[in-house]
């Protein structure tokens, strides 16, 4: 470099000379920013999202009243500028398709309810707006006439908007404005005065005969009610900042000489010294300032291209991004800060060496010992918890099991160093040992990021694996169940819904008696009938319920003849399930009884919890014949497009306009646990391999004066690339420990090896162990010459 270059060429020249240090500190900044933007843009769009549906659902208005009580609704109906709202269920159709929608129905024009997201909110009696997602689905477009079904009533409707739910994806609701007249029985009034301001409502509201809604309490209440993984996400940018601030002061550190001896080259090139570490530090301040815009705008840019995919793992349907400036000022003025500080600290180190001797082996015997008292200690700890949660599941000793892994995992890295260091002789030892000590802390993060992340998704996915078994659905997840549908019309049901591409039709028939009813139950729940003496039906007690099923008494229907006995599972015992008779009239219970069954997938809930042949046994002691009606359940029906599932409801409700319908093709909350556990996954994923691949490649580059001289003293190949695989193998080593200790954590802690705890759980691990063989290529290759 000339003397006679200065100033911002300078700082030019010195970047390319330094072209791997520059990527190194952008790379930092970029995954710093990233780190700590993207989860605070999450969170500050799901809030949005959720207070956008509160304020949009109160039709912008500052109060909600709800009651049943005629005196509160005389007075309501004199108050001014008070919105009543009339909430119900009901259906839409457009030509051959209709669907399932929330119906909400106003006599107040000024009343916006909803976000619209195209054309207008209805402004006329007659008009409506519905749901986006519902009118793509019907092919209905603004402008045309929809029927609404509602109340057993059916009405036409003119669609002027379309809306949007921002906290809720799967949102399907029809909004219309309709004249006052005696069918609107509003449910629910808005208003932006307080109702407590009015003297005549004051008695009711104190007594609870209304239940009063400010705004700002349903706020808290979605707030406070936010989403697992959302409130999660909370710590991920005060963890990033300190990841990212041991990363930089770790990258300081083995530039520190680096840095010396080029301020040394610059003063000799004619410049002060103080000029000189300047140049040094606009260079590293603008390289990590640089990543950091440009690791905000691309995770900003990121989210925003993916809103609709970002926003469904959480169950919402963002309109938009926020932005979260303050978090964005923070990691700006935190780096400026650290970079301002990151030459003092380069300064100070060599003098701190100049006069401190480096350790000597002797005093650092101390590290391996205090290493192993740590890790078993965190054993203790995490063999106590793990017994505690044996011998009470609520024992608050279980929740310490996380954390005594992870004292396991803070010193797992010495004690492997330490194991791995025994391989080499003598003098080889002491130098592996100071490659092993520059990967301590880069294994340790590594490893508890492997461990935590695979600990919250494997727990959580889990929790909602177990959750579903313990409440099973009503309607088996994607099918479509018709109930009380004509024989006659199920051969055209089987037309229609081949055509549109379903193949898997099932259907029971829906037994006739003169005498009774039969129901099915389990032995348990039958035995407790028995011995508590009741004499109806409507008498059997609640205790008596002694499995987890939707229906623990449930019906009986007739299958194909010659066919095994089915029921749902969680009824039988011992391969037998219990059977009550009473009365039709009156519900007496006439008759008890068991019989074989085996279980059935799919039975129970909507569908029926026994399922006979129609020339058994059982429906010949019973005398139960067939009705000429079935239950009809299409198992494959989440395999069709929206369209097909809208057009194979609308010709149900031709061919059997009195069937019941049930959908189990909604998202569950079960579903979106296990969805925000892979996005953690993903999460820790990156995490792992961005901490492995900076903490290594900072260890790599600070060892390149050594690993230049191992080639020159004549160390073959073989010895390098074996030094390499085991200094390598820390990080290895200590993630696989990680999944380990998350796998026994959650199985033996959980007691519940048969329920499955996903397959995603065990990437951050494996991408941190792919990483490390990533290091091993790195350390392996020769370093060029050493250059000023």
């Amino acid at each position: 470099m000339s003397g006679q270059v200065s100033g911002a060429r300078l700082v030019v020249a010195y970047a390319r000379h330094r072209a791997v240090q520059v990527l190194v500190f952008a790379l930092l900044g970029f995954l710093l920013a990233a780190a700590v933007v993207g989860p605070a843009a999450v969170r500050a769009s799901a809030a949005a999202a959720a207070a956008e549906s509160i304020r949009a659902e109160l039709g912008q208005r500052t109060f909600a009243l709800q009651t049943s009580d005629p005196e509160v609704i005389d007075h309501l109906g004199g108050l001014p500028e008070v919105g009543p709202v009339q909430d119900g269920v009901g259906e839409v159709a457009s030509g051959d398709a209709s669907a399932p929608v929330a119906v909400r129905t106003t006599t107040e024009p000024q009343l916006h309810l909803g976000v619209l997201s195209a054309g207008e909110h209805p402004d006329e009696p007659g008009e409506l707006s519905i749901s986006e997602s519902v009118a793509e689905a019907l092919g209905a477009a603004i402008g045309d006439t929809v029927s609404v079904r509602s109340d057993d009533s059916e009405t036409a409707g003119l669609v002027v908007g379309y809306t949007h739910d921002p906290a809720h994806a799967a949102d399907s609701t029809v909004i219309r404005l309709v004249d006052d007249s005696l069918s609107f029985s509003p449910t629910r009034w808005l208003s932006n005065a307080d109702f407590y301001a009015y003297p005549e409502l004051q008695p009711a509201l104190d007594r609870r005969a209304a239940t009063y809604q400010p705004v700002e309490w349903l706020l808290f209440g979605a707030e406070a009610n936010s989403p697992q993984l959302l409130s999660a996400l909370a710590y991920v940018p005060a963890g990033a900042g300190i990841l990212g601030g041991i990363l930089f002061l770790s990258l300081v550190a083995a530039l520190a000489r680096t840095w010396t001896s080029d301020a040394g080259t610059l003063v000799a090139a004619g410049l002060a010294p103080h000029s000189a570490w300047r140049h040094i530090l606009w260079t590293s301040l603008g390289s990590v300032l640089l990543g950091v815009i440009a690791g905000s705008w691309a995770v900003l840019a990121g989210i925003g291209l993916a809103r609709a995919e970002v926003s469904g793992w959480l169950g919402q349907s963002w309109g938009h991004v926020v932005v979260p400036w303050s978090q964005v000022a923070v990691v700006v003025g935190a780096v400026m800060l650290a970079a301002a500080l990151s030459v003092p600290v380069a300064r100070y180190l060599p003098r701190l060496w100049s006069w401190r001797p480096r350790p000597t082996r002797a005093r650092r015997r101390w590290l391996v010992p205090v290493a192993g008292a740590v890790a078993v200690t965190g054993a203790i700890v995490w063999l106590i918890a793990l017994r505690a949660s044996f011998a009470a599941a609520d024992d608050p000793t279980a929740r310490l099991a996380p954390i005594g892994a992870v004292v396991v995992m803070l010193a797992a890295p010495v004690l492997v160093g330490a194991l791995l260091g025994l391989a080499f002789p003598g003098a080889t030892r002491s130098l592996f040992s100071g490659f092993a000590r520059s990967m301590w802390v880069t294994a340790t993060v590594a490893a508890t990021v492997v461990l935590a992340t695979g600990i919250w998704s494997a727990q959580t996915t889990r929790d909602a694996n177990l959750g579903e078994s313990m409440s099973p659905l009503p309607v088996p997840a994607g099918s479509f169940v018709i109930s009380s549908m004509p024989n006659s019309a199920i051969p055209a049901l089987r037309g229609l819904y081949g055509d549109l591409g379903g193949q898997d039709v099932e259907a029971y028939e829906i037994p006739d008696s003169t005498e009774g009813n039969l129901r099915v139950s389990s032995p348990g729940t039958l035995r407790c009938v028995i011995d508590s003496g009741v004499s109806t039906i409507t008498e059997v007690p609640p205790e008596c319920y002694d499995s987890p099923v939707v229906a623990p008494i449930n019906t009986v229907l007739l299958g194909p003849p010659g066919s095994d006995p089915q029921a749902e599972g969680g009824l039988v015992a011992d391969d037998a399930v219990g059977l009550i008779w009473f009365s039709r009239d009156t519900g007496s219970i006439t008759r008890t009884a068991t019989t074989d069954a085996r279980p059935g997938a799919g039975l129970g809930g909507n569908l029926p919890g026994l399922v006979v042949p129609a020339d058994g046994s059982v429906a010949q002691e019973y005398d139960l014949e067939p009705s000429g009606m079935s239950e009809v359940m299409l198992t494959d029906f989440h395999l069709l497009s929206p369209e097909d599932q809208y057009a194979l409801r609308a010709g149900v409700l031709r061919l059997a306009p009195g069937a019941e319908l049930a959908d189990g093709t909604s998202r569950s909350e079960y579903d979106r646990m296990r969805t925000q556990a892979d996005v953690v996954s993903a999460v820790g994923t990156v995490a792992a391999v961005s901490v492995v691949l900076l903490g290594g490649g900072l260890a790599v580059l600070a060892q390149r004066l050594t690993r230049r001289t191992l080639v020159d003293v004549g160390f073959s190949p073989a010895r390098r690339a074996l030094l390499a695989l085991c200094w390598s193998l820390v990080p290895v080593l200590s993630a696989a420990l990680a999944l380990a200790l998350a796998f026994l954590t959650v199985s033996v802690g959980g007691r519940a090896l048969d329920v499955s705890f996903g397959e995603l759980w065990y990437l951050p691990g494996i991408a941190g162990i792919v990483a490390s063989g990533l290091l091993w290529f790195a350390f392996t290759r020769v370093p060029e010459l050493s250059r000023p």
